[in-house]
């Protein structure tokens, strides 16, 4: 698996509307698709990342989609991006990852309290926002991997236990019809970012690639 980072205070900060971020993203995206396919030396011709399609599940989830034989591409992507940061985890598994741009926000044990379970709203009643942040970053990459986005419901599964957070986490928790546990894991890019990344491999980042456009 790659990470892939860009970060443009000035531009992305200029972009207005959703559809203008939705451009640059996808241009970002093609291009993280044609390093990722050098270094994973797969035999497949540059201007693929041109004509390949992006489809969406029915909760949005994004995926590849080769036109041309009728199928979902083999190469999963999960995009994430906040204030001036945008980070794309891309691998040869389905991946979850999430990125918060970690800021002052007044409202975050409401919000813990309606979206977290039991343990974790505790958790943040004792230990404050930046804890806040560390189990945010993990639900949402969780989430992402399954591809059900906040239908699946934030607060039906816990990332922590017994005050520590977990590694793998049980599907059965809220989904009595899988039990494949889940590798879920913390990623520390800088100071002011929280991260996390999910697959079902328990494979760690092997690279992290600063894209330059």
């Amino acid at each position: 698996m790659i990470l892939y980072q860009y970060e443009n205070p000035v531009f992305l900060r200029k972009i207005g509307n959703g559809l203008e971020k939705a451009f640059f993203s996808e241009k970002l995206l093609r291009c993280a698709f044609r390093d990722f396919i050098k270094r994973e030396s797969v035999n497949w011709d540059e201007s693929m990342a041109e004509t390949l399609q992006i489809k969406r599940n029915s909760h949005g989830k994004p995926f590849f989609y080769l036109e041309e034989i009728q199928t979902p591409c083999s190469i999963s992507f999960s995009i994430s991006h906040s204030e001036s940061y945008w980070g794309c985890l891309m691998g040869n598994e389905p991946v979850g990852f999430d990125l918060e741009f970690m800021k002052n926000k007044r409202n975050y044990k409401q919000i813990a309290r309606r979206f977290f379970s039991k343990e974790e709203y505790q958790l943040v009643e004792e230990k404050g926002m930046e804890l806040f942040f560390d189990i945010w970053v993990r639900k949402e990459a969780y989430v992402k991997l399954t591809g059900n986005g906040l239908a699946e419901g934030l607060n039906t599964f816990s990332v922590v236990q017994e005050a520590e957070f977990l590694e793998w986490i049980s599907r059965d928790q809220h989904d009595k019809k899988t039990n494949q546990p889940i590798y879920i894991s913390g990623l520390a890019l800088n100071n002011q970012l929280k991260a996390a990344y999910c697959n079902m491999s328990g494979n760690q980042i092997c690279q992290l690639i600063h894209l330059d456009l």
